[in-house]
């Protein structure tokens, strides 16, 4: 598999699955914070193309194991990061905290999720949430010739390849 996307939109019947409403103040106001969760992921689409072959997956269920205020009053989020620690280890990574921050702001070109969707109940659309001066726009997900010309700019604009990651996440 050369690429694995996240899907996670609940709609108004499942939004007690979104269990980050409850963090959701603690993230807004602290943009570089980052909140330890548990769920699960469940198979939602597979796609091949020549550029390589994609495998999205639904997020139907994740809660945070931090209180509202950030408190770790169960020590569950000691647990969850000793856990992404040990299992980064075995696959040969640092530790989750030399992941760096995403400092908070939507970076270009990394697809945008809307966790509580549309009130109809049907899941938006997969690809690059744009904002554009008529309203928002999911852009359709990248051609592999797209990538591999963003990726040239990218090479000719001296960005190093292990930080540009164009759509191909």
């Amino acid at each position: 598999m050369d690429a694995v996307n996240l899907s996670g939109t609940w709609s108004k019947k499942t939004r007690p699955n979104n269990g980050l409403t409850k963090v959701a103040d603690l993230i807004n106001d602290n943009r570089t914070r980052r909140v330890p969760i548990v769920g699960w992921v469940e198979f939602h689409q597979y796609t091949e193309v020549a550029t390589g072959n994609t495998l999205t997956v639904a997020l139907p269920v994740v809660e945070a194991v931090v209180d509202a205020d950030g408190e770790d009053s169960h020590g569950w989020a000691k647990q969850v990061l000793d856990m992404i620690d040990a299992l980064r280890k075995e696959r040969g990574l640092g530790t989750a905290d030399d992941v760096p921050a995403q400092s908070g702001a939507q970076l270009e070109g990394q697809q945008s999720f809307d966790f509580d969707g549309p009130d109809d109940g049907e899941p938006r659309q997969l690809g690059e949430v744009r904002l554009g001066p008529d309203g928002e726009h999911t852009v359709p997900e990248a051609s592999g010739e797209e990538i591999l010309a963003e990726r040239a700019e990218a090479a000719e604009a001296g960005v190093p390849a292990a930080t540009f990651s164009g759509n191909d996440q």
